[in-house]
């Protein structure tokens, strides 16, 4: 799903339908990037500790050629990155992240969203300027 950053309003979407609506762009690199977005969110998954998967950034605008993608994940309170190992433990280290999948990726757990969940998802959805960015939340299907 590609959102106008001029669309502030926050969007759901399914991993199934995320990775369709992003599958559909034309250019390899789109497609790419599409396949990393989809091993990081299965890899987190995994964990069994995922609370909310908020991507935002060049990647969820009308950008022609977005650069790497940017995730903020809010991760349940009993996660524990220590007992992580392989390629799940690379995910949870921004440096490595960003050098092993192209992803800027933010985490935290729900106790330390002092404010709550919203404020904290709020706070990704503002750009530098104060205008809101547009965002999409991947949800699982019940």
């Amino acid at each position: 799903m590609l959102l106008s950053s001029s669309s502030p309003p926050r969007r759901s979407s399914n991993q199934i339908h995320l990775l369709q609506s992003l599958i559909s762009c034309l250019s390899l690199a789109d497609i790419i990037t599409a396949r990393r977005l989809e091993n990081i969110y299965s890899l987190v998954v995994k964990t069994g500790h995922l609370a909310r998967f908020i991507i935002f950034g060049s990647f969820v605008t009308n950008k022609l050629a977005p650069g790497d993608v940017d995730i903020f994940l809010l991760m349940e309170n009993t996660f524990d990155v220590s007992q992580l190992s392989g390629e799940a433990a690379l995910i949870f280290d921004h440096i490595v992240a960003q050098n092993y999948e192209g992803a800027s990726i933010f985490w935290i757990r729900r106790l330390a969203a002092l404010e709550g969940e919203e404020a904290a998802v709020e706070y990704w959805q503002l750009k530098r300027d104060g205008t809101k960015r547009g965002i999409v939340e991947v949800v699982e299907n019940d």
